[in-house]
């Protein structure tokens, strides 16, 4: 297919964003894919793509005219040709078998009547039996006629292998990613082994440069690119409905390789993974379960922290110690069973305004922290760089420090007063940080129980004890208002979720702005709207999924906060023209009375002569 006709066709693919109604024919189209394609990109529908439309413009005001589809199809003489009840695929296939992109991509067009299509192409016969020479907005290119569809492309050896094909995808396509098309409005596809494969000998040395500070032997980046070639195929599907905007990504793994295992080691949970944690006003959260397979190393590295430390050229640290820390942030990973935290807005405490709260759930809570300060001693010995060394000295750990709860807990006292001497500081900054995070600068972490660990940062001793009495209940922040609505709709059994508040976070910037002198820079306001963004994992048939959901509630509250703040920078600027204007016109009249007085003078000068 010619260029523009692939410009339209992407411009169709953009737009089509719609809601949460199935469209008949995404079996059929799969049918019409060849199994060996890069890739592909489908449209529900052309109705569908109106319908959004519509629900655009009456849900955002955006300025969007009513049948989109036809204005798309009126310049290639189609509108009334074209199905517009199934998909519109996009397929892309080998692009260096093809000789390029625009020579390996072809577009599926559903058709009421094939043959009525390609007589308005202006179709010629070709060389190729069955592929026809057609002419779409005065460029050449090449159609065949598929059953209900014309495939058009600007190579004709692209057209031919579609039109041609006996060997589809849609025989390896699961279930799963059967409905997830089906339930999205656009939904886009790459095999992304096939194209990795393709491009391996070609990406492999950057990715090793890219690399080589942390891992000098190339084998972290070499394994990571074995989980790129194992990877069957890549999706996004998209949908905008009422309820907001979601995105669905799925990695489907190749048969029986370690990434299929190490996706199949990830069971999830319904369990509630926040409960854990205090319910307030969070800015920030996350639940995980925790991967324990040993294909995961695959595509990683067993020398963690090690490596971390090698990328940031950290000075001084020996072989010895970062063996020690590798091995362990190993031990306490493996004795890590689940993990909970949360930065919330502090309001009840004159302790900082922010606050950090992570709950682990381990298989022995006490090794657990044995682990932790045996990490934290090895990282203060590591570097013997200057600025480093008179830093750590105001860093200060005491095991057992505080009795809260009936347990004990640990502090990492950071003295900032004593930092910001020792590096000439400005004091300025440093109570400015104490307003936002507390004059108690002190990490707290204990062992609450056999099986959990808490680490607080941020609201003194009391929020310590509150969390640590949240660990053991039930509830928390799971049952906030916005986490349970928005998780309506998303996967039960869940590997990992977080959530995002948006409302909270941007109250919180503005009132820490207000603290710290800079109110002016933050001029939006935002309600509480208990509406945060979600993103979920959960494994669906043997593929990885996540979900992205942006609820319509905050969608319309972002852009009425940017239309008043456009609306009160336009007017800034207009009373900034008057006071310019009027400036401008007292100069002129003064510069007016001093010529008049000029011409004056020199009148009277002329008399006394």
């Amino acid at each position: 297919m010619m260029k523009r006709m692939w410009t339209v066709t992407c411009l169709l693919t953009a737009l089509a964003i719609g809601s949460t109604a199935q469209a008949s024919g995404v079996k059929e189209t799969l049918e019409l894919i060849p199994s060996d394609a890069w890739g592909f990109v489908m449209i529900r529908s052309l109705d569908q793509l109106d319908s959004t439309a519509s629900r655009l413009q009456q849900s955002l005001g955006l300025p969007i005219p009513p049948q989109i589809s036809a204005m798309a199809l009126a310049p290639l003489n189609l509108v009334d040709a074209v199905d517009m009840t199934r998909p519109v695929c996009v397929v892309v296939l080998d692009v260096q078998k093809m000789g390029g992109m625009n020579e390996a991509a072809v577009a599926i067009v559903p058709a009421k009547d094939p043959k009525a299509v390609l007589e308005k192409l202006s179709a010629e016969p070709s060389e190729e039996e069955g592929v026809s020479r057609v002419t779409v907005m005065g460029e050449p290119g090449f159609a065949a006629v598929k059953g209900k569809a014309v495939i058009v492309g600007p190579g004709q050896d692209a057209v031919t292998k579609v039109a041609k094909s006996k060997k589809t995808i849609a025989s390896a396509v699961s279930a799963g990613r059967t409905n997830a098309m089906s339930a999205s409005d656009v939904y886009m596809s790459i095999s992304l082994g096939a194209v990795s494969t393709a491009y391996k000998d070609m990406a492999m040395p950057f990715l090793q440069m890219a690399m080589a500070a942390q891992d000098p032997t190339g084998e972290t980046a070499q394994n990571i690119m074995k989980m790129f070639t194992e990877v069957a195929s890549f999706d996004l599907g998209l949908t905008f409905n009422d309820d907001g905007l979601a995105v669905v990504a799925r990695i489907t793994p190749k048969a029986e390789g370690d990434l299929e295992k190490m996706i199949a080691a990830d069971q999830g949970t319904e369990d509630a993974l926040l409960a854990v944690l205090p319910k307030d006003k969070y800015l920030f959260s996350l639940g995980s379960t925790i991967n324990h397979s040993d294909v995961g190393k695959t595509a990683g590295s067993d020398k963690p922290i090690s490596g971390l430390l090698k990328s940031m050229r950290l000075p001084g640290a020996t072989p010895e110690q970062l063996a020690a820390m590798d091995k362990e942030y190993l031990k306490l990973h493996k004795n890590l069973k689940r993990v909970a935290l949360s930065f919330s807005a502090l309001e009840d405490t004159a302790e900082g305004m922010i606050g950090l709260a992570i709950v682990a759930e381990t298989n022995d809570s006490a090794a657990f922290v044995e682990s932790l300060r045996k990490l934290f001693t090895t990282a203060m010995g590591l570097s013997d760089d200057e600025d480093f060394v008179a830093i750590k000295k105001h860093i200060v750990h005491k095991a057992d420090a505080e009795t809260v709860g009936g347990g004990k807990a640990d502090t990492i006292e950071i003295r900032v007063d004593e930092i910001a001497d020792a590096t000439d500081g400005d004091k300025g900054d440093v109570e400015k940080m104490k307003k936002v995070l507390g004059s108690d600068m002190r990490i707290r972490f204990g062992a609450v129980g056999d099986n959990h660990v808490v680490l607080s940062m941020g609201g003194g001793k009391k929020r310590f004890e509150k969390i640590a009495t949240g660990a053991k209940s039930s509830g928390g922040l799971s049952t906030d208002a916005g986490i349970a609505a928005v998780s309506k709709g998303l996967p039960a059994k869940k590997v990992a979720e977080m959530y995002f508040a948006v409302d909270h976070i941007m109250q919180t910037v503005k009132k820490v702005a207000a603290v710290v002198g800079e109110e002016d820079e933050v001029p939006f306001d935002m309600p509480t709207l208990h509406a945060p963004v979600a993103v979920t994992s959960a494994v669906e048939d043997t593929a990885s999924r996540i979900d992205f959901v942006v609820p319509m509630k905050l969608i319309k509250a972002c852009k009425e906060m940017f239309e008043k703040y456009s609306a009160a920078e336009a007017a800034d600027m207009a009373d900034d023209g008057d006071e310019s204007d009027s400036e401008e016109s007292e100069s002129g009249d003064e510069s007016s009375e001093d010529k008049d007085e000029s011409s004056s003078n020199e009148d009277s000068s002329d008399d006394g002569e």
